[in-house]
C-alpha cells in the first residue's frame, strides 16, 4: 500500500490489487466503495488497455481481426490491468506490462499526487514497438 496524505486529506494506493486507489478520506470521509470480493465494486481502478467493453471480446485492428478473453462474458471488459499486481517505482508513480491477454508489448503507468486542495491521478498507455489501439481511465 502506498499513503499519502495532506491537510485533512488521505488517499491510499493498492499496487497488489489491481493499482487501485483504494482509499480517499477527506476530513474523516470515505468517498470510495470499500474492499469486496469483486474487483469490479470497489475504489476507484485503472482501465487499460481500454476503457468499457470490447463486444464479445472481437476487434479489427489494421485490417486484422483480434480476440481477447471475455472476462464478463460475453465481452471483454475494463483491460488487462485492474486485476493483477503493478510495481512500485516510488514517488508516487506504478506501472504494469499490458500482459499475455494484449496482443501487443506495452506498459500502463500510474502518476498519483495528494495536495490540500487536490488529488491529481494521471494514467498513460505506452507501446514498446509500433502503434496499437488504446484507451485508458479509471472506474468509477
Amino acid at each position: 500500500m502506498i499513503e499519502f496524505r495532506a491537510g485533512d486529506a488521505r488517499a491510499v494506493v493498492d499496487p497488489a490489487r489491481g493499482g487501485r486507489l483504494a482509499g480517499l478520506e477527506v476530513a474523516g470521509l470515505s468517498l470510495l466503495l470499500p474492499e469486496s470480493d469483486d474487483p469490479m465494486r470497489w475504489g476507484c481502478y485503472p482501465m487499460a488497455p481500454w476503457a468499457g467493453r470490447v463486444r464479445r471480446g472481437r476487434f479489427r485492428f489494421d485490417g486484422r481481426q483480434y480476440s481477447l478473453p471475455c472476462n464478463l462474458p460475453p465481452h471483454a471488459v475494463h483491460g488487462t490491468t485492474f486485476t493483477r499486481a503493478w510495481s512500485d517505482e516510488g514517488d508516487g508513480r506504478i506501472s504494469i506490462a499490458l500482459g499475455p491477454d494484449w496482443p501487443w508489448p506495452g506498459r500502463a503507468v500510474q502518476e498519483f499526487a495528494l495536495s490540500d486542495s487536490a488529488l491529481e491521478m494521471t494514467l498513460e498507455v505506452h507501446a514498446d514497438d509500433g502503434a496499437f489501439p488504446a484507451s485508458a481511465g479509471w472506474h468509477p
